[in-house]
């Protein structure tokens, strides 16, 4: 028993002198290499602060040291350690444009790897708000405003300046894509510029300048009529027009006749019977013109609804009327694509316009009024502006289609497809009444005291509004 313990004691004596032995070289006592970190690659603007390094590596690796090239030296520095297989470089900037990195193993001095192969990554710019839109005054009670994301951006400034002066004031700051202006007044002008702000980064250079106004608003007040032949009711409606005593008569192509009204819609009388009437005007001597369509002929009635005279001048389908300061006559001859003038004893004068989409062309040209010497032509989306003698001067797009003009104190009114426009004499649209409350407008007529009364060939009956603004 003695010598089997004895034995033992000499073999474990054996062991540890072999350990030592090892050891005392100053080699290490593991044979296992480990493998260089593999498929290095390094973020290429993904993120506006920061690039991301990651790698894939050998399953015993624990701790990993990541490079970076010093640009003045050339040298590679060490940058930090990690035991993840990813290392985020927080200590980069914009002005430069990349970084190159490598990666080795480093469980301790005695055991570690080869670097990887070098990769290089960069940022993404921290650049200024694009596409920064204020919405032209489609709401009444704000101005909305929106912009892309901007990666990085913690927040986003929004100035504002309330005149051309463009003496701008910080006027929020919000971490949202959009933002409603409430604290506005109609028809001001307001100018708004944008910028992002990063908490590290700091704030970019602002966006360009937009600008926009609340429009003005108007108040539906009632209707009158209802689809029907009786008296008092109306089959597609198209025109109106006041008198002095602030009677009105509504032009209707089904019913083929025009009635006459008192302002509060009570019937008066039947004025005229006629085959599709649309457009009526006062003419200079007091009597009323009105195109019937139908039969391509334009009319004159006097007040007591007796006919004078009529007269054609190979019109075809023809829309609307109107009359200048010096009696002059103008007509949509909308099937001709033109518009045709005459002078006050209806002799013919010119004619403009031709099939076609040019600036002096029009397709099926609708709406006419002849305001501050200015024709005013319907066709299409678009007014075509053009001079009494049918020169062209410019045209406005509302991106919609538009049908009856008329002018009231020294604004365009325009019957869209579901509202009416409201605009200055340079286009600027001011409202969009009725949103909401009309089907399909055509004729606008004015009471004396400013209530708008619209003609709803839609719905068949007429609508009044009221401007709350004045």
């Amino acid at each position: 028993m003695k010598r089997k313990i004895i034995g033992g004691y000499l073999l474990l004596a054996g062991v540890f002198a072999f350990i030592l032995s090892s050891c005392s070289d100053g080699e290490t006592i593991y044979e296992h290499t480990i493998d260089r970190p593999i498929d290095v690659r390094a973020t290429q603007g993904d993120f506006v602060d920061m690039i991301v390094v990651a790698w894939d590596a050998d399953p015993i690796a624990k701790i990993f040291e990541v490079y970076r090239m010093n640009d003045e030296t050339k040298e590679y520095e060490l940058i930090g350690k990690t035991g993840h297989k990813y290392f985020v470089d927080h200590d980069v900037e914009q002005t430069h444009s990349n970084y190159y990195y490598k990666v080795r193993v480093y469980n301790s001095k005695k055991l570690h790897s080869d670097y990887s192969d070098i990769c290089s990554g960069y940022l993404d710019q921290f650049l200024s708000v694009q596409g920064f839109d204020v919405v032209d005054g489609d709401n009444l009670d704000h101005i909305y405003m929106e912009w892309p994301e901007v990666k990085g951006a913690d927040s986003y400034e929004v100035h504002r300046s309330v005149d051309d002066t463009l003496n701008f004031q910080k006027l929020i700051e919000t971490k949202s894509n959009h933002h409603y202006d409430r604290k506005v007044d109609v028809l001001t002008k307001y100018y708004y510029k944008l910028r992002a702000v990063n908490m590290k980064l700091g704030k970019t250079k602002f966006s360009g300048i937009d600008s926009s106004y609340i429009y003005e608003q108007y108040e539906y007040l009632e209707t009158i009529g209802e689809r029907g032949y009786d008296t008092g009711q109306f089959s597609w409606p198209y025109g109106i027009l006041f008198d002095a005593q602030d009677n009105f008569y509504v032009s209707e192509t089904s019913a083929n006749r025009i009635q006459k009204f008192k302002a509060n819609g009570d019937f008066i009388k039947v004025f005229a019977h006629m085959s599709v009437p649309r457009g009526m005007e006062w003419f200079i001597n007091g009597n009323m013109l009105i195109g019937e369509s139908d039969v391509s002929r334009m009319v004159e009635y006097d007040l007591n609804g007796n006919r004078i005279d009529y007269w054609n001048n190979s019109f075809r389908y023809f829309r609307e009327i109107d009359v200048d300061k010096a009696g002059n006559i103008y007509v949509t001859d909308s099937d001709n694509d033109r518009v045709q003038k005459f002078d006050k004893d209806k002799n013919f004068i010119r004619m403009w316009g031709g099939e076609g989409t040019g600036d002096t062309q029009f397709d099926f040209p609708w709406g006419l009024e002849v305001f501050n010497d200015v024709v005013y032509v319907g066709d299409g989306n678009f007014v075509r502006l053009f001079t009494l003698d049918g020169e062209f001067i410019e045209k406005w797009d509302f991106e919609t289609p538009v049908y009856y003009i008329t002018a009231h104190k020294g604004h365009l009114y325009i019957s869209c497809r579901n509202y009416v426009l409201k605009t200055d004499e340079e286009g600027n649209i001011l409202s969009k009444i009725g949103m909401g409350k009309l089907e399909m407008p055509q004729g606008i007529g004015f009471h004396s005291d400013g209530r708008m009364y619209v003609v709803d060939t839609g719905t068949h009956d007429v609508r009044i509004f009221r401007n709350l603004s004045e």
